[in-house]
């Protein structure tokens, strides 16, 4: 038996949370590692994770869904709830297409 972590959402990277990530975390539970991102394929940056997180075993790139795609996928009162609450100002579903919330 083993710990495996899986990191998902937007593409973000910085040399320096991936290796705190695998000093603090990765390194110490002898994790291994798996991630999936949307995002612009950054094969260069791409390349430098791996090189700081030697845990990582499968990385996938995929496509965000479109603001229509992701409220066909939502039932319309969890999505007038969503709306109530204020949830998601920054998100795709608010016209925001760099927000990181339903995405």
């Amino acid at each position: 038996r083993g710990v495996a972590v899986l990191f998902a959402g937007a593409w973000r990277f910085s040399e320096r949370t991936a290796a705190g990530i695998q000093r603090h975390l990765l390194r110490p539970l002898k994790a291994l590692a798996f991630a999936v991102s949307s995002g612009a394929r950054r094969l260069e940056a791409r390349r430098k994770l791996g090189q700081l997180l030697p845990s990582l075993k499968g990385f996938a790139w995929v496509q965000d869904f479109s603001t229509e795609e992701l409220r066909s996928f939502i039932p319309p009162q969890a999505l007038r709830l969503y709306e109530v609450l204020g949830s998601g100002a920054l998100s795709p579903l608010r016209g925001m297409p760099g927000g990181f919330n339903l995405h």
